[in-house]
């Protein structure tokens, strides 16, 4: 089922296009990365998506119930989202801010149900501190928190990651697949390459048109590069290079390995992806 699906999308601010015939859908289940760098429009599209952001031109389908500005509460009802510049009052603790929340977005809800809540996304044990207490990583787990009320069936999520840490970013993604793999999809922006793909199923390049979607490796296979495998071996494979000792082939995609090494007493391979950024650099440039 396609839980959300974008057709011919434009929007403009005065002179200036911030999204052109934008395209795509995602389906249930899936973890979908919207990735573009700074100024590509992704804020600007999945505003639009929510209703928040009104678009010139365009379709919007949520549920496959088309969505003319603000989505009707039964659709919206079963959307969480985190967007930029969403935060919650420092002045109230954690708890009473998801009650806060719970109530101004017409979410009835118990003390269990937020105890659970904040316990999936890993902030429980700091539920009774001052939000503006806590650190960057621990309050983006309660915005995650709030946005979880209600048990969305879609989680949309500009650029989670953004203004951490190494480790917390790290943390929250996994955070957030760990919420797809039970079953939420979650469409999320990044303009980091490793984060589109560490965690995304299909990546959508965007820089205000729609450059390309697809898998890792569908973009790989249709921009260029090529996977490096390499070999240690007792003695060295025919036709390949050697490089410090091992010895080093290169395959359009992993499912290419065994056939290249056909007949090779392999004793370790290790499969390296392409040079993702330069493939990203390249569909940006066309």
């Amino acid at each position: 089922m396609v839980v959300v699906e974008v057709v011919g999308v434009s929007k403009k601010y005065g002179n200036v296009t911030a999204l052109d015939d934008v395209s795509f859908e995602v389906k249930r289940g899936e973890m979908f990365c919207v990735m573009g760098p700074n100024g590509a429009g992704k804020t600007t599209l999945l505003e639009g998506i929510l209703g928040l952001r009104r678009l010139d031109r365009g379709t919007v389908r949520l549920f496959d119930v088309e969505v003319r500005g603000k989505p009707p509460f039964d659709v919206l009802r079963r959307v969480g989202y985190l967007l930029e510049g969403m935060d919650l009052d420092p002045a109230l603790t954690a708890w009473e801010n998801l009650r806060l929340a719970a109530a101004v977005g017409g979410v009835k809800t118990s003390d269990g149900e937020l105890r659970a809540v904040l316990e999936a996304v890993g902030a429980l044990e700091y539920a009774k501190r001052l939000y503006g207490k806590l650190s960057a990583g621990q309050k983006k787990r309660v915005l995650l928190a709030a946005a979880l009320l209600g048990r969305p069936e879609l989680l949309i999520l500009d650029e989670p990651e953004a203004n951490l840490d190494v480790a917390s970013r790290l943390e929250i993604m996994d955070l957030v697949k760990r919420l797809a793999a039970g079953g939420v999809t979650v469409l999320f922006s990044t303009h980091a390459a490793d984060i589109a793909v560490r965690y995304a199923d299909r990546i959508a390049m965007l820089n205000r048109k729609m450059l390309a979607v697809g898998s890792v490796e569908e973009l790989v296979a249709r921009f260029g590069g090529r996977w490096k495998v390499v070999v240690r071996t007792k003695r060295q494979p025919a036709g390949q290079e050697r490089d410090g000792g091992l010895y080093v082939t290169y395959v359009n995609s992993p499912a290419e390995v065994a056939e290249v090494l056909r007949g090779v007493e392999a004793l370790e391979i290790s499969v390296h992806p392409p040079d993702l950024e330069e493939v990203f650099r390249k569909i940006w440039g066309s």
